[in-house]
């Protein structure tokens, strides 16, 4: 037995069957023809700023609303089936697993066990460490959106066959909007989600160049950025509309109201077009243009036939405030719009067979249209590029896949708009990571590591196994203390067992606060070397941003150390000091600059501090291009001030002289 499919639905009923012909329509030009449209820029999300990362820019729309919405019909699905060994899921473990969705779709494999194979060929370990193979089954398998048991019998008047996604899409067309206005160009299109198996609203466009069987997703975007401001799915011919609109007309003003604002110019294709949808559109104050069909009713019969035009040129007719067009370009094109001025003309470039281009004549209503109307293939091609897709007998999973790819795409318009000009790609890699934020949900496992090779270097590259963007984003580095002594992720990589019950709060990974080599500190070596060290071990510099402040306690004495960039590896170890029975303190900056008393350049809050014992040490010296500071006097300090998060935080140091051990500065 076939699956039901749809082929090819046409967009409404309004079509010529013989009827008599349309009046009404003049040679001359159109009513009404504005004098100047007012070009808007889009309006992005205010709560983003430049400092915002991928993952904030997602949470936008993948709010702790959505999060917990999912996480209830997840575990209650599991509940009403009986689903035995089944754990609860958390928001954490649910955020974890939609990262690995996501890098999954960077990185695709043939079958997703793969991920988890003990080839090493096809092993992922950055996937296969978050949680077991069984776990993310367990996840998928239950994985829900609304309640089953409340789900309306087919025959019920209020039966919808979107019940299964309706909650996740009434809540991102909402945040959709909210957290964006598009510009003053806009474009309305169908988006194909692939499905190839049973469903009653899947559909057959052979005329798509790639998804030619799915699911038809209507879709409204911007045409400067790509972003998808609303969206429908297509549930069949039976959807409720009214009675005096066809499809194309229904979804067009349905997708537009409360989105495309006055004065704004909307386009669409011939699937849409007609001279009753542009008529409305205009006493809405929308602007619009699209291509028409020559068999569609109210049309002149001047455009109904091959007028034998040349190349390049055209004929118009105008109704009221709508204008049609046929212009010849290799075959005639037929467009019509409510707000352009038939007389205006512009040129389109065209290539001859020998490689020549020429400029041909074509009605500005024609440039418009090709200049604007891709913003929904806009859309497609950042949701197309890696998308969050996998098989799934459950045709609504392929919904929530292009759902979750819809959110990526407007987070990395948002993110552009405010942050970083990162490419597609290291969004989602960046906000994949984010999302696991380094925990391992396997059982047995506190902490994360990547795959390590056994000989731990390979052509002088360190494997840390941190990611750079979690490892030097300088900031939220703090230790914290480990049930159990393990090595030092550092140190394993120069081969050496050094064991250390502290670890890092941003890395989650073993880090040691206390080494042989005083000039040598690991969380200075660890979080700040150069990028450089991945690749080349004998680095020579690396990049330090700016300077750090501190001031002793009685304020006779301020520490004012490094200045900008290029720092060699030798001054990485001279932070400031404490003379304190041979005591060194070394200091890590973090990102924002602020202003301390005193102090005649910007610096950075203090965030991670720690110290180690070492005999006799002197301060190194810093031969630097950067402009350094005076050394501090040799004295005592048993208390100091600490600059961080823009106050002044009173710190001792808790040490024995007996135990080399690490220390860290405690607030008082």
């Amino acid at each position: 037995m076939h699956a039901n499919v749809i082929e090819n639905d046409d967009a409404s009923d309004d079509y010529d069957e013989g009827e008599p012909q349309s009046t009404g329509w003049i040679a001359g030009l159109p009513t009404d023809i504005p004098s100047a449209i007012t070009e808007k820029p889009p309006t992005f999300s205010p709560n983003l700023g430049p400092q915002s990362s991928a993952c904030d820019a997602f949470t936008l729309y993948f709010d702790e609303e959505v999060w917990q919405m999912i996480v209830q019909e997840t575990n209650l699905y599991a509940s009403q089936e009986g689903k035995t060994h089944y754990e609860p899921i958390t928001v954490s473990e649910l955020k974890a697993y939609v990262g690995m969705l996501i890098l999954m779709s960077i990185h695709p494999l043939p079958q997703v066990y793969l991920y988890w194979s003990s080839d090493r060929f096809f092993n992922v370990p950055e996937i296969s460490s978050v949680m077991s193979f069984r776990r993310f089954q367990q996840i998928m398998n239950c994985l829900h959106l609304n309640d089953n048991s409340k789900l309306p019998s087919k025959t019920a008047p209020n039966y919808d066959r979107c019940y299964k996604v309706r909650p996740l899409m009434d809540l991102l067309n909402k945040k959709f909007r909210e957290e964006y206005k598009p510009s003053s160009h806009v474009a309305v299109d169908e988006s194909m989600i692939l499905f190839k198996g049973r469903s009653s609203m899947k559909q057959y466009m052979p005329m798509k160049p790639k998804i030619k069987r799915g699911y038809k997703m209507w879709s409204l975007a911007d045409s400067e950025t790509g972003y998808l401001c609303k969206f429908d799915l297509y549930t069949g011919r039976t959807q409720n509309r009214p009675d005096d609109l066809g499809l194309g007309e229904h979804v067009v003003l349905s997708l537009s109201e409360d989105v495309v604002e006055a004065g704004s110019q909307l386009f669409f294709d011939n699937f849409f077009s007609s001279s009753k949808l542009l008529l409305r559109l205009r006493q809405r104050g929308v602007f619009a243009c699209g291509m028409f069909r020559p068999n569609r009713k109210d049309l002149p019969p001047e455009v109904k036939v091959d007028n034998k035009l040349t190349r390049g040129s055209f004929i118009y007719r105008s109704k009221g405030p709508i204008s049609v067009y046929q212009w010849r370009d290799t075959k005639n094109v037929n467009i019509m719009s409510n707000h352009h001025d038939p007389q205006e003309e512009a040129s389109v470039e065209r290539k001859l067979p020998c490689g020549k281009k020429i400029h041909i004549t074509c009605p500005k209503a024609l440039k418009d249209y090709n200049c604007w109307m891709g913003g929904v293939d806009r859309f497609d091609q950042k949701r197309n590029a890696y998308p969050v897709d996998r098989r799934s007998k459950k045709g609504w999973h392929r919904i929530f896949y292009f759902l979750l790819d819809a959110a990526i795409v407007n987070a990395f318009v948002q993110h552009t708009a405010h942050a970083e000009n990162l490419d597609f790609l290291h969004f989602k890699l960046i906000l994949g990571r984010q999302l696991i934020q380094r925990q391992s949900f396997r059982a047995g496992r506190k902490s994360r590591g990547d795959f390590q090779r056994k000989n731990g270097r390979k052509s002088g590259a360190l494997m840390t196994g941190v990611p750079a963007e979690i490892r030097f984003q300088g900031r939220d580095h703090f230790p914290k203390a480990s049930g159990t002594r393990r090595r030092c992720r550092w140190c394993s990589t120069k081969r050496s067992e050094v064991r250390t019950k502290f670890m890092c709060g941003a890395c989650n990974v073993p880090e040691a606060m206390s080494l042989k080599n005083p000039n040598d500190p690991t969380p200075v070596t660890f979080h700040w070397i150069g990028q450089q060290e991945e690749e080349e071990s004998d680095a020579q510099t690396c990049c330090y941003s700016s300077l750090f402040y501190v001031r002793s306690i009685d304020d006779s004495d301020e520490f004012l150390y490094a200045k900008d960039r290029d720092l060699p590896k030798s001054a990485m170890a001279q932070g400031f000091f404490c003379y304190k029975s041979g005591m060194k303190i070394v200091a890590l900056p973090a990102e924002a600059e602020h202003k301390a008393r005193g102090t005649p350049e910007s610096f950075h809050p203090l965030y991670h501090v720690g110290w180690h014992w070492g005999s006799n040490p002197a301060p190194p010296s810093c031969k630097a291009n950067a402009q350094t500071t005076r050394e501090p006097p040799k004295r005592n300090y048993s208390e100091f001030l600490v600059y961080r998060q823009q106050k002044f935080v009173r710190c001792t140091i808790a040490a024995s002289r007996k135990t080399p051990a690490a220390s860290l500065a405690l607030p008082l």
